[in-house]
């Protein structure tokens, strides 16, 4: 009988110790509204950064075209930082590079800026309740800059103007104020100074030398990206 009530007093003093080693939510500095207690933060000041494969687009304008040959792909990068006003809707201010170069280019990438706003749908449960995934629809505009480089002259391609950044973005919250996901971006340059080497027009067209009047391209990504909210619920 002494055995047993020894025993069973060593489980408790061990059940305790082990309970006094896991910290509390707020000893552990989890947010109160963490996933592992209740639903994610959707509200904030937030950065985001996302980083994928960048691929030749042809141009809605002046025939821009990735025929020839594989067009080589390159890095898509984007950092931004933001707002969440709500649930429902994100502005925020990128910088995004598109790596890509049509064929025949052994190098080049076209930079931009621009300020987005996405509406945001949180996806529900069949049961009508909110889930940690939130689907995105984001509109950029802003300028961007393309230059394509060749080792044969003409040497150099470069183009300026307005930049136009539809994109879909998906989104799973990890931790209340972390989420990581994809986005599909398509870059549209509506560009009205075009050069080549030295020489620039408003558009290009014959008097571009050695048959390029067609390799001024758009890019699409395909990106992972992170998101995350610094001042929650600002």
């Amino acid at each position: 009988m002494r055995g047993r009530s020894w025993r069973r007093g060593r489980a408790l003093a061990l059940g305790w110790l082990l309970a006094s080693l896991i910290p509390s939510r707020a000893a552990a500095g989890l947010p109160r509204e963490s996933p592992i207690y209740g639903p994610p933060f959707r509200g904030g000041l937030g950065a985001e950064v996302s980083v994928g494969l960048a691929l030749c687009q042809p141009t809605l304008i002046y025939g821009g075209s990735c025929a020839g040959g594989p067009p080589p792909a390159g890095v898509a990068l984007r950092v931004g930082l933001g707002w969440r006003i709500n649930r429902h809707w994100w502005i925020a201010g990128a910088w995004v590079r598109q790596g890509h170069r049509p064929p025949g280019f052994v190098g080049g990438r076209a930079d931009g800026g621009m300020a987005t706003v996405r509406g945001i749908l949180p996806l529900l449960t069949r049961g009508s309740r909110e889930t940690h995934l939130d689907l995105g629809f984001e509109l950029g505009l802003g300028w961007s800059q393309r230059r394509f480089e060749r080792d044969a002259g003409p040497f150099q391609l470069a183009s300026n103007g307005v930049l136009l950044r539809p994109a879909l973005v998906f989104d799973g919250w990890v931790i209340a104020d972390l989420a990581l996901g994809f986005e599909i971006a398509t870059h549209l340059n509506f560009h009205w100074q075009h050069c080549v080497d030295a020489e620039c027009r408003t558009a290009p067209g014959a008097w571009v030398p050695a048959g390029l009047e067609g390799r001024w391209i758009d890019g699409l990504s395909l990106a992972v990206r992170a998101t995350g909210l610094f001042f929650p619920n600002l």
